[in-house]
């Protein structure tokens, strides 16, 4: 048998390139963005009337926990979805590794073959990427960017993106701020979990074990319950965030999205959300606000969770916002384990606990929690006892999260309506006519043909196209799902049903391998051409900065570091003149992260300021300064970008330096693992942050009264240091992270430029350090953080 191959390009209707959801004069209504985790909350999420739906794959987003999609399930999905008006986001919204970039270049082309409505991305090089080389896909900016101020906003414009999802803990008046200088769409999350800090922010989880909230990966260390003083609670456990209150403040405001949180959540929690907020916009779009909310608000009382708060943008920034230990945990608090008598327990008031019922008993000192079924109730003594297949003791705490038997039951329904769908994947027509085959594969704007001359020794097929369609389809073994195959016969077939199945098994397989091979080449040529302009051949020999956060730090350590990287206060833009005696060659303002607009504004002056004073140096922490320069036409020397904006690939090296990015902070998360693939990239750019105290997170909460610091334990004895005051909370790490052991592994890898952090310590403890890192000793007690680690 042989055959021969004709290939054809079907047109496809472009998207634009760039969806404005703001036109001028013009308050759109905002749609409502429902989370799906699996196949259950996704159909109850279109079922309870979301606009719009988003999702994960296996790779590359923020919730790796989650069950989340296979690139076949989305030929499903995404076709039900549209069918009903429903659009779908496809979370590709986790830092990218420079090893991974080619999977994800796979992954986005094989995504974009079913037509999803956008991607969210939280990565710069991701960004680049699919702006360069797939620009017909709209982009959405991941929270995880820390979206805080218009600034932001016009500088991911300008890079292609069409909306942004903003961050969670902004004042009312700040968002209004953004949402009416933002020149893309605005996306606000209603309701849901709340992260404690500003989000894409925090390193908690990834300290402790690897496991990166920046790669979908968090374990909540914030849940936990820490001692302070004495006094024990879950002190950062934030309460899940509810703003149907201020529904109809957030319409008139002219936000593009509502969006809902729970792509971890239950398929009931997933149903009743969507359902009461869906119940309130209707309300309110039909001039009903008053009842709308109202009507919301019943609907949510049924929902199970954490207690409720409106967060900043509610006016909460105080203790309300955080929860009880018995608060912290998703579910209804039923009471602690009064009693043990294995494998039963009473629990503490005795509430009423029904067979079939989904609990989770969580221990009362590590806060470590289990889930099971209610499979057996018992009565004794007018008491009911619950069988808990788990060790439990007294003063555990025991918890309602759902049952089980509706879950089966929209487990069963959600399966049965996925399976009757059918796969918008690859078409075959099959036509034989005497002894030649003929099988022309379609797919999106794909389409070959592939043609068969056989001997046809073998018995003549003898079936009705009809059976011979059947037995095709049963055969199939591409890897992009069947959606139809037809057959036609002319005169009299002279093939045998053997030659049919094994001409069509060749050709899907060649037809599965041309589309492959199309995004292979494509992958190929974005990996040549990831290559950085300052990228140096040569070995650049060993340097040292220093960054402090006084002038008279700054002062002190000028003749030990090759740069002075000078933290900019609040007190530097009031009084300037400080700054008169430092050197303009070599200090470099290090700017401060996640301000709003008034922030930002505030700032600007300071800037303009020091520029005419002569300092045109500066290390930038996020998007938003780039705006900022040159609103304030400040002639720039020299930018270097802080860990902050995240450097775990070469791409994103690329699109800060298409910026004006002459070096990069490389993360504090990075591995050497992943510095070795990328490092020989970065010679003569990447700096290496060889010494810090590890900032885990900031949030604007406030935890504490007054101002101070003070040291939390958790019940694994774990130790932070907690900064507080006026504007929020910071948590550091109570051991330092010293990399003087690895200097020559990192240099080794391409980078030679080391970073020494000495923010936040005293000038004589910062001088202890300079000097025993400069003669290559480490400091005691301190750690690698995740350098060596294999996990993360």
């Amino acid at each position: 048998m042989t055959m021969e191959k004709r290939g054809k390009k079907r047109r496809k209707k472009d998207k634009p390139r760039s969806r404005r959801e703001k036109g001028k004069g013009e308050i759109p209504f905002p749609e409502l963005l429902a989370p799906a985790g699996n196949l259950e909350t996704f159909f109850a999420a279109v079922e309870e009337g979301a606009d719009a739906v988003y999702l994960g794959l296996g790779e590359f987003n923020a919730r790796k926990r989650g069950e989340n999609f296979s690139l076949p399930d989305l030929g499903k999905l995404v076709p039900f979805a549209h069918s009903r008006g429903v659009k779908v986001y496809l979370t590709l919204n986790s830092q990218i590794l420079e090893g991974e970039l080619p999977r994800f270049i796979d992954m986005v082309h094989g995504a974009l073959l079913f037509d999803p409505d956008a991607l969210i991305l939280s990565d710069l090089g991701a960004i680049r990427i699919v702006r360069r080389y797939f620009p017909k896909a709209e982009i959405h900016a991941s929270t995880l960017m820390g979206n805080c101020n218009s600034r932001v906003a016009s500088v991911l414009h300008e890079m292609g993106v069409a909306r942004l999802v903003v961050e969670r803990h902004l004042e009312m008046e700040e968002l209004k701020s953004l949402v009416r200088r933002s020149p893309i769409g605005v996306e606000v999350f209603v309701h849901g979990a709340l992260c404690f800090s500003l989000s894409g922010r925090c390193l908690f989880s990834s300290y402790l074990g690897g496991k990166s909230g920046n790669r979908g990966e968090c374990v909540q260390p914030c849940r936990r319950v820490y001692d302070a003083g004495g006094v024990e609670a879950p002190f950062f456990s934030a309460r899940d965030l509810c703003l149907i209150d201020v529904l109809p403040d957030l319409v008139r405001l002219g936000v593009a999205a509502l969006k809902i949180e729970g792509r971890l959540r239950s398929v009931e929690y997933v149903r009743n959300v969507v359902r009461a907020y869906r119940r309130a916009l209707d309300r309110i779009r039909a001039g009903e606000p008053e009842r709308g909310v109202e009507e919301g608000k019943a609907i949510l009382g049924r929902v199970i969770g954490r207690p409720s708060t409106k967060g900043v943008l509610g006016g909460e920034r105080e203790r309300s916002v955080v929860s009880s230990e018995e608060e912290a945990a998703v579910g209804e608090f039923l009471g602690r384990v009064q009693e043990v008598s294995p494998p039963y327990v009473r629990i503490e008031g005795d509430p009423q606990v029904s067979r079939g019922e989904r609990l989770r008993v969580q221990d009362g000192e590590t806060g470590k929690g289990v889930g099971f079924t209610a499979s057996v109730v018992s009565v004794r003594d007018g008491a009911p006892w619950v069988k808990v297949p788990l060790p439990v003791k007294p003063g555990d705490m025991i918890f309602r999260v759902g049952s089980s038997r509706e879950r089966r039951e929209e487990t069963a329904r959600a399966v049965r309506t996925f399976a009757s769908l059918p796969s918008a994947g690859h078409t075959f027509e099959v036509t034989i006519r005497g002894s030649a085959i003929v099988v022309e594969g379609r797919f999106r704007k794909y389409g070959q043909i592939y043609r068969f001359r056989v001997s046809g020794a073998g018995r003549p097929l003898e079936l009705s196209p009809p059976e011979v369609e059947g037995l095709l389809a049963q055969a199939y073994r591409g890897d992009i799902p069947l959606s139809e195959v037809r057959v036609r016969i002319e005169g009299e077939p002279e093939v045998s049903l053997e030659e049919v199945l094994r001409a069509f098994d060749d050709a899907s397989r060649a037809f599965d391998r041309d589309v492959y091979l199309e995004g292979k080449s494509l992958r190929v040529k974005i990996i040549r051409h990831l290559r950085l302009k300052g990228s140096r051949r040569e070995r650049r020999p060993l340097t040292f900065s220093i960054a402090v956060d006084s002038v008279d730090s700054a002062r002190e350590f000028l003749d030990r570091g090759e740069r002075i990287i000078l933290s900019l206060r609040k007190s530097h833009v009031r009084n300037p003149d400080k700054l008169a005696p430092l050197p303009r060659e070599r200090v470099f303002i290090r700017l401060p992260l996640a301000q709003t607009d008034q922030g930002i504004s505030f700032y600007r002056r300071g800037l303009e300021t020091l520029s005419r004073m002569g300092f045109r140096k500066f290390v930038v922490p996020d998007l938003g300064w780039f705006r900022v320069f040159r609103e304030a036409r400040i002639r720039l020397e020299e930018v270097i970008s802080d860990h902050y904006l995240y450097v775990f690939n070469t791409s994103s090296a690329i699109a800060l330096e298409d910026m004006g990015v002459k070096r990069f902070i490389l993360p504090l998360e990075l591995t050497l693992e992943n510095l070795r693939k990328m490092g020989k990239y970065l010679r003569g750019l990447g700096i290496f942050t060889v010494f810090t105290r590890v900032p885990l997170l900031k949030s604007p909460l406030i935890v504490f009264p007054g101002e101070g610091e003070k040291v939390v334990r958790s019940r694994f004895d774990e130790e932070f240091v907690v900064r507080f005051g006026k504007e929020g909370t910071e948590i550091f790490s109570s051991e330092y992270f010293c990399a003087v052991d690895f200097i020559e592994e990192v240099m080794k890898a391409g980078v030679s430029d080391f970073l020494i952090d000495l923010s936040g310590l005293p000038v004589e403890e910062g001088r202890r350090v300079v000097d025993n890192i400069l003669k290559g000793k480490g400091i005691e007690g301190s750690s690698a953080f995740n350098l060596t680690r294999k996990n993360f």
